[in-house]
């Protein structure tokens, strides 16, 4: 079997075991040093962000509510579940979550499971903050969270980048990203993975829309654990 979730696990806590070593090592002096330079630095980013949050933001963020009536999805909720399987092993995959649009923002929390002959994998994937560009039919995105390992008491931040292309005529939308976790002290990344998804509308009514799903995902974990699956699902979106 090539699915190993217990040496995911297993690397997780040697991460974990390596960094509050470090802590311990390296507090006091971080500490000083951090309290030095905080009071500045962050006054400065504080009026950094809020210039651009004015003046660029805001204004982006007006804009593309203005053109609601034409892109109805720049507004919008989606709930989804979708059950996966790794053909060439004994992984299995369960994915549940809520995705959110508000204009140019955007919130995409997820709670999965992986899981084989090896042991069990339960995590929450929350990209906290999406800033979305939209470009008529299609919307580029970046985004900023976090993922927390429940049973391992553990957490990496993560990024994400990725696009969505709806296809109004043919009721499709399609969603793909790209996502990496920060460095860990094993010097690896905890988990990189790419996804692309198609939905297609099959009931709808006023604002609700019903849509199942098909998806491939590849998932990459220390550099060392691998697993390729393909999932089926549904897609319930609220406009």
């Amino acid at each position: 079997m090539l699915a190993q979730v217990n040496e995911i696990n297993k690397n997780v806590d040697k991460d974990k075991n390596n960094t509050t070593n470090n802590n311990q090592i390296e507090g006091n002096y971080s500490y000083k040093k951090s309290n030095e330079n905080s009071r500045s630095l962050g006054a400065g980013l504080i009026y950094f962000v809020g210039e651009v949050f004015i003046n660029t933001i805001g204004a982006a963020q007006r804009v593309t509510l203005q053109h609601k009536g034409m892109y109805p999805e720049r507004i919008s909720l989606d709930a989804l579940t979708t059950f996966g399987t790794e053909i060439s092993s004994s992984a299995n995959y369960f994915e549940t979550g809520i995705r959110g649009n508000w204009g140019i923002f955007g919130s995409d929390f997820r709670y999965s499971e992986l899981n084989d002959y090896t042991g069990n994998l339960k995590s929450i994937d929350w990209l906290v903050l999406v800033v979305r560009i939209p470009i008529k039919k299609v919307k580029l995105d970046y985004g900023l969270g976090y993922i927390d390992l429940i049973d391992l008491d553990q957490s990496y931040l993560k990024s994400s980048i990725g696009f969505d292309w709806i296809l109004h005529t043919l009721g499709i939308n399609i969603n793909s990203a790209y996502q990496w976790s920060e460095q860990t002290s094993l010097g690896t990344r905890y988990k990189k993975n790419f996804h692309i998804s198609l939905d297609f509308n099959v009931y709808n009514h006023n604002h609700f829309f019903l849509s199942p799903q098909l998806k491939y995902s590849y998932q990459n974990y220390f550099n060392e654990t691998e697993f390729s699956i393909f999932s089926a699902g549904v897609v319930l979106r609220l406009l």
